[in-house]
């Protein structure tokens, strides 16, 4: 059914460059906690440093979203951000202070705010609106796929080539993933594409003083930023902060190998059936939203009943699953409540959302981690879970999320 939707051959390069860029990404995933304990951070200098990183997160992929609006998808502006991704990812190469570590998160934040916007800025473009739930979700598969060889190989990588030596490896998978992106750019139809998309986005937002207010649904959006913020923060909850809390556990004690699995079966889970869902829930999104994050924050208080590492496993796994719809749908539905040529811009604000879910959980967190201990960080996450499943399920009742405000651009 899906394989009908979509056409796959449009959305290669963007998944090929994914792929590679999130393979780096999850290799420094449970390399960061070995890191950390390598320069002696405390679990409260743990939660700066995320702070940082989400800070920049913030204010770096909202600034891509204009910058890829204003000058295209194509062209040099994404290879800016790959490089960028991969100095900061090879900085982490060599012990240093707490200060150091601070700047390169910051610059980390600003590479990968330029990495996220790109592929969900692109897939926008190149699908028509009845089949982005699929293509988000298939953005999500590649993200899973990606992250969980990524994760693999870099506990891998850390026993092989020590926590350094791995780090300099994620900075040159990371580079390699503008590969796809050359190849992209060098493709004489996608250039057309993007010449006629350009001047579509153009035509949208020059052709008229002021933008049309009606054409968006304000309310909405807001909803959506408020879902984006909650899933992005539950993401990093559990791919940045979570491997800390497991290793640092007299209760768990994960090795860096079963803090690699427990990343890799979050993202399995997560990632692998986001294309169905995404399809499958693209008639009634809001509901499937509602509906998942209930779920996840059950499964998030269910953490506080793990005892082993296959306690961890099981949790995790059904934790991904209830998890896995929210980004697509949400992402589909808000590509109805804006007009196309103001894609850019909601992308990277929408971003700009989830990086301060990002900020929330792990600095928040990292505290009520420190000070009260990981059950009461578990509690606090399924509590936000709940809270923003009862907000919207109060707007889908009031008809909030199923206003789709048609784009003043067809398909």
């Amino acid at each position: 059914m899906l394989s009908k939707m979509l056409d796959f051959r449009k959305l290669l390069p963007v998944l090929s460059f994914l792929f590679l860029y999130q393979v780096a990404r999850g290799m420094t995933l449970p390399l960061f906690p070995q890191y950390f304990t390598s320069v002696h951070m405390s679990a409260i200098g743990i939660s700066i440093a995320y702070l940082a990183y989400g800070a920049s997160f913030l204010v770096f992929e909202a600034l891509w979203g204009f910058i890829y609006e204003r000058f295209g998808i194509k062209g040099i502006a994404p290879l800016v951000a790959i490089v960028l991704t991969s100095v900061a990812m090879s900085l982490f190469a060599r012990p240093t202070n707490l200060d150091q570590v601070v700047g390169y998160e910051i610059l980390l934040g600003n590479g990968l705010g330029g990495g996220g916007v790109f592929p969900r800025l692109s897939t926008a473009h190149l699908v028509k609106s009845s089949e982005r739930g699929g293509a988000f979700g298939m953005l999500g598969f590649v993200y899973a796929i990606g992250a969980t060889v990524g994760s693999l190989l870099g506990g891998a990588s850390g026993l092989l080539l020590g926590i350094h030596g791995a780090f300099i490896l994620t900075g040159a998978v990371a580079l390699a993933s503008g590969l796809p992106v050359l190849w992209s750019n060098r493709s004489r139809k996608a250039t057309r594409e993007s010449t006629i998309n350009e001047v579509q986005l153009s035509s949208v937002s020059q052709s008229s003083t002021s933008p049309t207010w009606r054409r968006f649904n304000l309310i909405g959006i807001i909803v959506l930023g408020l879902v984006g913020l909650t899933a992005a923060g539950a993401n990093g909850f559990f791919t940045l902060l979570f491997p800390n809390i497991l290793q640092r556990d007299p209760l768990i004690s994960a090795t860096l190998i079963q803090t690699s699995i427990v990343l890799a079966i979050y993202s399995l889970s997560s990632g692998l059936v986001q294309p169905l869902v995404g399809s499958l829930g693209s008639k009634r999104p809001a509901n499937w939203i509602v509906g998942c994050l209930v779920s996840t924050g059950v499964c998030c208080f269910a953490l506080i009943l793990t005892r082993n590492i296959s306690d961890v496993y099981l949790t995790v796994l059904a934790l991904g699953l209830t998890y896995s719809a929210i980004t697509p749908l949400a992402l589909s539905l808000l590509t109805t409540f804006v007009p196309r040529g103001y894609w850019g811009r909601t992308m990277g604000l929408y971003g700009a959302a989830e990086d301060v879910g990002i900020i929330v959980t792990t600095s928040l967190g990292g505290v009520v981690w420190g000070v009260f201990g990981a059950q009461y960080s578990y509690v606090m996450m399924g509590t936000i879970f709940f809270l923003v499943g009862t907000a919207c399920f109060v707007a889908l009742k009031t008809g909030i999320l199923s206003r789709h405000i048609p784009a003043p651009i067809t398909d």
